[in-house]
């Protein structure tokens, strides 16, 4: 049993033997497993955080070859329960574009940006995630129709615990820092945009692409 688990369980405990009633206990149990999750979500993006910090000893490891649109892809297929779920819809123009770098750290990066664009829909149920390819670069672009980062914050959101003015109640404060870290170390830039029609964002990322001549599998 993780940590987690067992504080979950105590306060369980301790709200079944003072609550009043069945409806004081639901509404306690409901605000625990609120705190809880946000706790084991802020314990989770200090871990990632720490693992691809460059002093760690995993970021020693040469970079290797790998497919973007296949690891956005793996992203999308642990995402779609709960796309389903909120009856969102994803849009995907997903081009084959080969790079050198970290897969793992590439799905986090991905998965990070998928997850923040959700939190941030606001009303809209659509969004899309695009990767194209030219000579010398690969664009990876998420964009959502939510409510959007106000322009004097666009350069303070990478910043580790920053929190938007407009930031709902869940959230760490650490996602797009850690997407910023691991865009760093794959030499690449990232810039947030508006979103279409001046409503919602766009992080769009560029990474050097990979030579046809070069790390030939």
């Amino acid at each position: 049993m993780n940590c987690a688990r067992r504080l979950r369980s105590f306060a369980y405990t301790q709200v079944l033997q003072g609550a009043r009633d069945a409806a004081e206990a639901q509404e306690a149990i409901g605000d625990i497993q609120t705190g809880v999750d946000r706790c084991s979500r802020l314990m989770e993006q200090l871990l990632v955080l720490s693992r691809v910090d460059p002093n760690h000893p995993t970021q020693r490891q040469a970079l290797e070859r790998c497919n973007l649109a296949e690891i956005a892809q793996r992203v999308i297929t642990q995402y779609r329960f709960r796309l389903q779920q909120l009856q969102l819809v994803l849009h995907t123009e997903l081009a084959d574009a080969a790079l050198l770098g970290n897969p793992d750290h590439l799905e986090i990066v991905i998965r990070n940006l998928l997850d923040n664009a959700i939190r941030y829909r606001g009303d809209s149920q659509h969004m899309w995630m695009q990767i194209q390819q030219d000579a010398t670069h690969i664009t990876f672009r998420m964009t959502d129709q939510g409510v959007g980062i106000p322009r004097d914050e666009r350069s303070k959101v990478f910043d580790r615990f920053y929190r938007l003015s407009n930031a709902p109640s869940t959230g760490s404060g650490l996602g797009l820092s850690i997407v910023w870290q691991i865009i760093q170390q794959h030499q690449a830039s990232i810039e947030i945009q508006d979103g279409d029609q001046g409503q919602g964002c766009s992080f769009c990322i560029r990474f050097p692409a990979l030579s046809p001549t070069a790390y030939t599998a």
